[in-house]
């Protein structure tokens, strides 16, 4: 799930003034009161717009105020009413006030409108007041006035496809040439600071991309590899792009496996292969996907006739009928201890986390993720007695082996990295 928040301030346009006027005319002796009436203002009118997809448009807008009513004139003329102001947003979002948190709209149907702010009445011109009693009334009655709103806007949506990567391997170019985007590119590692929204429509379907803030690694040391990690693990995409660098594949592909770990639904991009045709580099993407068995394609983000292959590679991956993730090989130590843990896991993830992966990160637990896992399956997990027992076991069965924690955390990495130098040594040729 990918949730998008914004704040925008908002103002109805204020009604228009009325007129004092006295009827003026030739032979006519007492014309007596004809100030017109002023007209309303603007109402602010929210319009659920199927073609948007995200709340980015109001990055850059963030202030709306609908036209004011005009005042009235003479003769009897009541003011124009201002045209109502219509703001689109995507179907799916929810309105609520800044000043309270009260939800005012849930715009939750293609096509459906809601009035958020009323206009302004316009006030009455003296006209009204003339009574038996009171035949030359010289005031009227002013516009309505309008104070500004604060309201935030929610969009909680499934997010399709996420594009994850070292820094600097083009995540954010892939994403502006799929998207027609424009994220801020840079050639230094770690431009991308925060998560990037678009959508892509491919002939056969469209998708929400999210461009992640680049990571090495979901056993997360910093915000970013933070952010990364509970998108993969808690966001439920649909499909998770791995955009790895070609000119040094083997270093990429470590990411490629963590992920591929989790995620049952993983697409390998490998970007800049015209880097590395230049640098003489040669890599057998149909083996790199045999290996891994997932779908992989190379691209060059720049030269948009390569992005159908990996559209049609992400197409491959959401229609797949039996995803799964892949099976990293670890000691035998540590194998025996996963089989312990991975029933008891498998009952209490009830399909919502890969059996196995949970099992490794129950083991020797590591708080701030596993608090991240408490949150998302609502339930704390080492308080259910047969998980609590299962890893107990576990970790006893490593002790008697000599291995501890740290030694644990270093025997797992050694195990990706070695399966990523293998699968390097088997597809790249220099």
């Amino acid at each position: 799930m990918f949730i998008d928040k914004v704040r925008i301030s908002v103002k109805a346009g204020a009604g228009g003034n009325g007129a004092v006027a006295f009827h003026r005319e030739k032979y006519v002796a007492a014309g007596g009161p004809d100030g017109g009436d002023g007209g309303n203002g603007g109402d602010i009118v929210l319009l659920a717009d199927p073609n948007m997809h995200t709340l980015m448009d109001f990055r850059y807008k963030r202030k709306y105020t609908a036209d004011n009513g005009e005042n009235g004139a003479a003769a009897l003329c009541r003011g124009k009413s201002a045209k109502d102001l219509i703001i689109k947003v995507p179907v799916g979002t929810t309105v609520r006030l800044v000043s309270d948190g009260r939800l005012v709209a849930d715009m939750h149907e293609a096509g459906q409108e809601h009035i958020l702010l009323k206009g302004g009445r316009g006030g009455w011109g003296n006209a009204h007041f003339a009574t038996p009693t009171r035949q030359a009334p010289n005031f009227a009655k002013p516009g309505q006035k309008c104070e500004i709103t604060e309201f935030e806007l929610e969009l909680k949506s499934i997010a399709d496809v996420g594009l994850v990567g070292y820094p600097n391997v083009g995540k954010s170019s892939l994403f502006n040439a799929l998207t027609g985007l424009h994220q801020h590119t840079g050639n230094w590692p770690g431009k991308t600071v925060s998560n990037a929204q678009g959508y892509c429509r491919t002939k056969k379907r469209g998708y929400v991309l999210v461009d992640i803030p680049g990571t090495y690694s979901l056993m997360a040391h910093s915000a970013e590899e933070e952010v990364a990690r509970n998108f993969i693990c808690f966001g439920e995409p649909d499909a998770v792009v791995v955009v790895c660098d070609a000119t040094s594949l083997e270093r990429n592909l470590n990411l490629v496996l963590q992920i591929a770990e989790i995620s049952k639904r993983t697409v390998v991009c490998v970007n800049l292969m015209d880097e590395a045709k230049r640098k003489g580099i040669k890599i057998d993407l149909k083996r790199l996907s045999k290996i891994l068995g997932v779908p992989v394609a190379g691209t060059a983000a720049r030269k948009k006739k390569t992005l159908y292959g990996f559209t049609d590679a992400v197409n491959a991956a959401l229609d797949e009928k039996d995803p799964h993730c892949i099976k990293i090989s670890y000691p035998e130590p540590i194998e025996h201890a996963v089989r312990i843990v991975e029933p008891e896991a498998a009952r209490i993830a009830a399909g919502r986390l890969p059996a196995r992966w949970l099992a490794l990160k129950l083991i020797y637990r590591e708080n701030g993720l596993l608090n991240e896992i408490n949150e998302y399956l609502g339930c704390d997990i080492l308080k259910n007695p047969a998980v609590f027992s299962a890893v107990c076991l576990a970790e006893e069965s490593l002790a008697k082996n000599g291995i501890t924690p740290d030694k644990y955390k270093d025997m797992t990495v050694s195990a990706i990295v070695k399966t990523a130098e293998e699968t390097a040594k088997s597809v790249v040729t220099v």
